[in-house]
């Protein structure tokens, strides 16, 4: 669940309070990127921003799909949503294609999942972009790019890459055409190429504190102006005001049902406990008072009786009521 719930359940929100805190977020706030990507033209801009800064290239028609969905093989799987799903076609080349899906990660939390959810993106989206009866060698190539707040693997660095290796034989290439590229927005520049080092910094500060210099370059002066016309949207703030009611009422209806749950399980333990209690006293009287009658008979020599009352209830019972016991 998102941050946007911060207050009490009841509290509801102003379009001026919405729209303030909208003016405070920066791109690595999912409402705000994905605002952003929800219009053709910026996300198209945002993309080829991203991307190139990324890899230090250029890259020139891209088609780009917002909260991309997908579903799982069937209905018991887990679907996934990528934040932007960027697929660019290389007009030099018609069997080459890249699949890009850009992430915005800032939930510390989530930094041991990383890996293994990255490897579950990559074989769904693989399911959804290989046609029946195609060759496995046409699969487009997949870039992941994840941009965080938090060091994903603590060495301290802003650029990780991760790929599939033939470990047996590290100089052999095993092409199987998947990237995954970490980016830690305060991590010290690792790239053997600084100047690309230190642009790729100030786009992650960009996007994740807003940071920006007197005179930026111009792929975040260029965001930067998007970013702007978002937040001034009224439309965005609608959004966000009904992103925050539906939040408030599931984290509502979710602590009503976590409290009657709650309330079931602690309600079933002391019933347990009590008739455990009950039981254990009942049990105890009724020794007590078996024991009683045995010592009274063997002190009266009843032996006989004794040993028919063991076997004998309803003649245990008559005893019992003349010894008034």
């Amino acid at each position: 669940m998102s941050a946007i719930i911060e207050a009490n359940f009841n509290e509801q929100i102003t379009f001026d309070e919405a729209k303030k805190r909208i003016k405070e977020m920066n791109m690595i706030d999912g409402f705000l990127f994905d605002s952003i990507m929800e219009d053709e033209d910026a996300a198209k801009i945002v993309s080829k921003n991203i991307i190139g800064t990324t890899l230090n290239i250029d890259l020139v028609d891209v088609v780009v799909t917002a909260q991309k969905v997908i579903t799982g093989v069937d209905s018991v799987n887990h679907g996934i949503r990528l934040d932007a799903q960027i697929i660019h076609n290389d007009k030099t080349n018609e069997d080459s294609a890249t699949v890009y899906d850009i992430e915005m990660e800032n939930r510390a939390s989530d930094r041991l999942e990383l890996p293994k959810r990255q490897r579950y993106y990559v074989g769904l989206i693989d399911t959804k972009t290989l046609p029946t009866n195609t060759i496995y060698r046409n699969l487009p190539e997949y870039v992941s790019i994840t941009i965080l707040s938090y060091d994903p693997f603590l060495a301290g660095d802003m650029y990780y890459e991760a790929s599939t290796n033939l470990i047996t034989h590290p100089d052999i290439e095993y092409k199987d055409g998947v990237k995954h590229i970490y980016l830690y927005a305060y991590g010290n520049n690792n790239l053997s190429d600084k100047s690309y080092g230190e642009r790729l910094s100030e786009m992650l500060k960009y996007i994740v504190d807003g940071e920006k210099k007197d005179m930026p370059s111009a792929p975040i002066a260029e965001m930067d102006y998007l970013v702007s016309q978002v937040k001034d949207r009224a439309e965005v703030t609608k959004n966000y005001m009904k992103k925050w009611d539906y939040e408030l009422h599931l984290r509502r209806d979710i602590t009503e049902e976590v409290t009657q749950q709650v309330t079931q399980q602690v309600t079933q333990q002391v019933t347990q406990q009590v008739t455990q209690q009950v039981t254990q006293q009942v049990t105890q009287q009724i020794t007590d008072r078996i024991n009683m009658l045995h010592k009274k008979l063997i002190d009266d020599g009843r032996l006989d009786d004794l040993t028919k009352a063991v076997t004998d209830k309803a003649y245990q019972q008559k005893l019992f009521e003349e010894y008034n016991i």
